[in-house]
């Protein structure tokens, strides 16, 4: 994370992972998770690099002890600076989430029924 996430525009940050720089570079060993952190859509969080921001969205998460290793954030249909774990948002917000962009992380469309 080179930058503020609040300098990012909201389609750029779709997704949040939170790691730590070792989990970087552990992610980028392996090329399907290489080619996950180049997806438009996400952002890698950094935790070593937080607290060099002085960011609303950042401060926001601490407030909300949603920044933790591995955790998987997804960004709030109406409220762009909102941000909710992938497993604790609503039903209908994580299967619109998962749909909308489970098909740019590298997952074959399911065909429809």
């Amino acid at each position: 994370m080179a930058e503020a996430l609040s300098t990012i525009p909201a389609h750029r940050r779709r997704l949040l992972l939170v790691g730590t720089e070792a989990d970087r570079a552990r992610l980028k060993l392996n090329r399907e998770n290489r080619r996950l952190l180049i997806k438009p859509s996400l952002r890698f969080v950094s935790l070593d690099e937080v607290s060099q921001f002085n960011d609303p969205i950042l401060q926001d998460l601490a407030s909300k002890d949603l920044l933790q290793p591995g955790a998987l954030l997804v960004q709030s249909l109406t409220v762009p600076n909102k941000y909710a774990r992938l497993s604790s948002a609503g039903e209908s917000d994580r299967q619109m989430e998962v749909g909308r962009y489970g098909q740019g992380l590298s997952s074959p469309r399911c065909p429809s029924r």
